[in-house]
């Protein structure tokens, strides 16, 4: 702050600078949306700013069901009392007992995942709406001084894109049409294939990680002029995806 400028604003309670700090709509599903209404008018009533009625954020992306999953309110007590967490975890192998040290909380497109550590173990993500059977355990627990809710979700995100993405493929895409494969297979590893890539004439070719043959074409299918050079299978299997499309809305 600059000079002698000081806040008007005094007497807002824990919850209520949570609630601001968090934001909307992740306040209210965190249970704070009447402490933010309450700061808001705090805040509104000491400033002549009329900004922020004119700006509204919607977090979740269009036509998406925003997740206000019931686990949400213990794991909130747990990471501000330094509580432990039990709960069931449905994963694709079967439902498990698991045992962690909350470490954060992060809502991606209307979806809560918990950042946790298992006892020994590093940490790890867990979609919140998975969780069931969710109790308090130990008196106290300490998150590890070396790690930052920001930078592990940010890795985490690469190496996710990373793992599921099991193919090589070379493409050759219309220069304008780079934005349209952005679209469809989002992320940075598709921003580093495309910084990598070979500039032919308008077109770039491209190697590009991508996930198995049939997500593939459902991906690659909405971007106008691609060509897949190799493998083989995938350029055979979007050739009749299109064979099939024009097929069906022939004139």
């Amino acid at each position: 702050l600059r000079g002698t400028w000081t806040s008007p604003l005094s007497g807002m309670t824990r919850d209520e600078l949570d609630s601001v700090l968090i934001g909307g709509a992740a306040a209210a599903d965190l249970g704070f949306a009447r402490e933010l209404a309450t700061a808001r008018e705090k805040i509104l009533s000491e400033t002549e700013s009329v900004f922020s009625s004119n700006v509204l954020v919607d977090g979740p992306d269009w036509f998406m069901t925003h997740e206000r999953p019931e686990a949400l309110s213990v794991i909130v007590t747990a990471l501000r009392s330094h509580r432990g967490l039990q709960f069931r975890y449905a994963a694709r192998t079967g439902s498990r007992l698991r045992t962690a040290i909350p470490l954060g909380l992060v809502v991606k497109a209307g979806r809560w995942y918990l950042i946790a550590q298992p006892p020994g173990g590093r940490p790890r993500t867990y979609r919140v709406s998975r969780m069931t059977a969710i109790a308090l355990r130990y008196v106290a627990v300490s998150r590890p001084v070396e790690f930052h809710l920001d930078d592990y979700w940010s890795r985490s995100q690469v190496e996710f894109d990373r793992t599921v993405r099991s193919t090589t493929v070379r493409l050759r895409v219309p220069s304008h049409s780079l934005d349209d494969l952005r679209r469809a297979v989002p992320g940075r590893v598709t921003e580093e294939a495309i910084e990598a890539g070979s500039i032919t004439a308008d077109d770039y070719v491209i190697d590009l990680l991508m996930e198995p043959v049939d997500v593939a074409v459902s991906q690659l299918i909405t971007v106008p002029g691609v060509e897949v050079i190799s493998p083989g299978e995938l350029r055979l299997a979007l050739h009749e995806r299109a064979r099939q499309a024009a097929a069906c809305n022939g004139p």
